[in-house]
């Protein structure tokens, strides 16, 4: 009986382990190839002297049904390990001060964090005109128009820098941020649609979260459902097809060619592995143009264990985002100990800093010892950290998070006309849209159901 099409899948991140996981769970023939010696992509979970360190992504959220389902099937859904309380509570730089944002509208209407020109102009949101459908703004262009400066400054811009290690100016709006844009042109207003979305949220949804192992968890689990058709350590040069319906890859395993035949490919890879995969013949990069067209600047990660009394701030809240406009050195900092249970030993506290992005690229490019002393530094004066840390531990990221640019619409329209000229090839993951890893996971749905339909 025929099985369906073999896939050979390559990339062995979230969106290729998962696209694996769904094959193989329906009994097709697919096998992943991923470059280095280990799974995950960017989820990097370190357990080291009783800290857990996340050198990636921290957290999840249940925002998309395909992340409840996977988490059910690969029972994980009663292992998640919620946000404490304390989490809601976020702070922005403001001043050279830690303040804490407005959740909630009697805060932000009757605090000071926002000026009262700003308050007020937020009444008047409801009644800006909304974009032509077919605009391609940027977030700083579509939020100076809706909101004003201030909101662009001391929300916004730090915002970003937390999801996308990027600018306002970096990212259009309908392809970054979704919801934003169809918020405005379904409800007129983002206040209205604001609303609107509280009262027809879907119940059972908790927020964020991880496990108690960390996010290595998710990426573990589907491992073990894929099994011994992983292979590590494999880089992939080449793929081509026939024309007709077989692919050969070529592939490089401890400095010897390899090639696989299949029915079809899915690459699941980051832009930075895309641009060197020839397809029959010619490089992704030049059909693709993914340098000018994808940027991803450099990431730098730094996780640090203090003593708990080494650190004046309370660190009663998720973290620190830094807006530009304070001209500081690090793009915000993550209260790891205080988010989850069980990332530092009692009396310690542990703490995520993140350097560079398209900010300041050459910070994330700085040596250990240099990053070490920048962060150390910027703690000292933010969050009054004191002293030398018990732990400090380094991940740098040289190209982590796509920024979607307004040209983006031509890269998805190209990549579609490339699958299109090539039957039994897929191309997915966050170099298409959606850097989350809820995106990550849907993206997977997608690619096992699109690889397995009739030519």
């Amino acid at each position: 009986m025929n099985k369906g099409k073999s896939i050979i899948i390559v990339g062995g991140g979230v969106t290729g382990l998962t696209t694996a996981w769904r094959l193989a769970r329906d009994g097709k023939p697919v096998e992943l190839l991923e470059a280095s010696p280990r799974i995950g992509g960017v989820i990097q979970t370190e357990p080291v002297e009783g800290f857990l360190a996340e050198m990636g992504p921290n957290t999840l959220q249940e925002t998309r049904a395909e992340t409840a389902e996977l988490l059910a099937d690969l029972g994980l859904t009663d292992k998640r390990l919620y946000a404490g309380r304390v989490s809601k509570n976020r702070y922005i730089l403001r001043n050279g001060e830690p303040s804490p944002l407005p959740l909630s509208p009697v805060s932000l209407f009757f605090g000071n964090f926002f000026s009262v020109p700003t308050r007020l102009r937020l009444l008047a949101e409801p009644f800006i005109r909304r974009a032509p459908a077919d605009s391609v703004e940027t977030m700083d262009e579509f939020v100076r128009r809706r909101l004003g400066r201030e909101i662009l400054d001391y929300a916004i811009n730090p915002f970003v820098a937390g999801t996308f290690a990027a600018r306002p100016e970096d990212l259009a709006v309908r392809f970054a941020f979704p919801r934003l844009h169809q918020m405005e042109q379904q409800n007129g207003s983002l206040v209205k649609g604001a609303i609107f979305g509280k009262k027809h949220k879907p119940s059972g949804r908790r927020g964020i979260f991880s496990f108690p192992q960390g996010l290595r968890a998710l990426p573990d689990a589907l491992a073990g459902g894929i099994g011994d058709r992983i292979r590590t350590g494999v880089r992939v040069r080449a793929i081509e097809s026939d024309g007709q319906s077989r692919w050969t890859v070529v592939a490089e395993k401890e400095g010897t060619t390899v090639r696989f035949e299949r029915d079809g490919v899915v690459l699941a890879v980051p832009p930075r592995a895309l641009r060197d995969i020839e397809i029959n013949g010619k490089l992704a990069e030049e059909r693709l143009f993914l340098r000018t067209r994808l940027p991803a600047p450099p990431l730098s990660v730094v996780f640090l264990g203090y003593r708990r009394e080494q650190v004046q701030h309370p660190l009663d809240g998720f973290g620190m985002l830094v807006p530009e406009k304070e001209e500081r050195k690090i793009l915000g900092v993550l209260f790891s100990s205080s988010l989850f249970e069980g990332r530092a030993p009692e009396g310690f506290v542990s703490l995520t800093v993140f350097v560079g992005g398209s900010r300041q690229p050459e910070l994330a490019l700085k040596s250990e010892p240099e990053r070490e002393e920048l962060v150390r530094n910027e703690l000292g004066d933010l969050l009054g950290a004191k002293g030398d840390p018990c732990l400090i531990r380094h991940a740098f990221w040289p190209e982590v998070i796509p920024h979607y640019s307004t040209g983006h619409g031509g890269l998805l329209e190209d990549l579609d006309a490339l699958e299109l000229a090539h039957p039994g090839l897929f191309i997915g993951g966050p170099v298409r849209q959606g850097v989350s890893i809820g995106d990550c996971i849907a993206s997977g749905f997608n690619l096992a159901k699109r690889s397995q339909r009739p030519r």
